[in-house]
């Protein structure tokens, strides 16, 4: 792991502009490197893939809520077409309630809803297709 530290404007200022440290993590895996950034408080918010010759094969932009919870992943192929979008919705708990995912032409290809309120340590999932009905009802154990 290498780190490098920067600093970035953020792509989101909230009161104007602010400077905030990065953090840069690169993994070197047999097919190539892994390159996770951070933001300032240490939440990933980009991954880049990249092929044993370094370069991009995809890159994965994270978008998460102010308690950290990522709650939109974009990936992106090598040329930055969108390959898959998927969303996520918690609950005040910080656990997940909803799934989206959307192809490489946005449009949605599933919603699975889970739902906490079942046996201790159980969780209700429901996956619905593109046209709103239920493919699928599992009891998984919670996380």
């Amino acid at each position: 792991m290498i780190g490098d530290e920067s600093e970035l404007l953020s792509s989101k200022p909230l009161d104007g502009i602010r400077k905030i440290k990065m953090r840069e993590e690169i993994l070197d895996v047999e097919e190539g490197k892994v390159i996770y950034l951070y933001d300032d408080n240490d939440v990933l918010i980009k991954l880049t893939d990249l092929d044993d010759r370094g370069k991009v094969s995809l890159t994965v932009d994270y978008l998460n809520d102010s308690s950290g919870n990522n709650i939109e992943r974009v990936v992106k192929n090598a040329d930055g077409a969108l390959i898959r979008r998927l969303c996520f919705k918690f609950d005040d708990a910080g656990r997940e309630i909803e799934h989206t995912e959307y192809d490489n032409n946005n449009e949605l290809q599933f919603i699975a809803v889970r739902e906490y309120n079942q046996d201790p340590g159980k969780v209700k999932v429901t996956a619905y297709n593109s046209d709103g009905e239920i493919k699928a009802i599992t009891i998984e154990d919670a996380i």
